[in-house]
């Protein structure tokens, strides 16, 4: 999954660069045709972060970090003790709380179990 970000983002940032936005006839082009290049360009700056968060995850399963034990149906090993982002999920979410669950899945689990739920024990 990593590599092909990686490809997208050479693809993206070599063809719709931010410079597209810049230019004088970027307001001359129709409204669906800006917005698909504005799509396609911030699409293309979260591929930066993309590619750090996937690269990152995948040492992590290389090293044996996210090693979570057996799964008992398949007796197979399951690598997802803690993971960065869920592309999908972050990609195709409506709404905003949805959004940021999955951008940085693990840490805002963590937040999530020992800060938020504590601090309301103790009000």
């Amino acid at each position: 999954v990593g590599m092909c970000i990686v490809v997208f983002y050479v693809y993206a940032n070599s063809h719709f660069s931010i410079d597209i936005m810049k230019s004088p006839e970027f307001n001359d082009k129709g409204f669906f045709a800006r917005h698909f290049l504005i799509a396609v360009v911030s699409l293309g700056i979260r591929a930066r972060y993309y590619i750090g968060w996937t690269m990152a995850d995948s040492a992590c399963i290389a090293s044996g970090l996210t090693y979570n034990g057996i799964n008992k149906e398949t007796k197979e090993p399951m690598f997802d003790r803690f993971f960065g982002i869920e592309l999908l999920g972050c990609e195709l979410c409506v709404f905003t709380v949805a959004g940021t669950e999955h951008w940085n899945h693990s840490t805002h689990m963590w937040l999530k179990r020992y800060i938020y739920f504590l601090s309301l024990i103790h009000i």
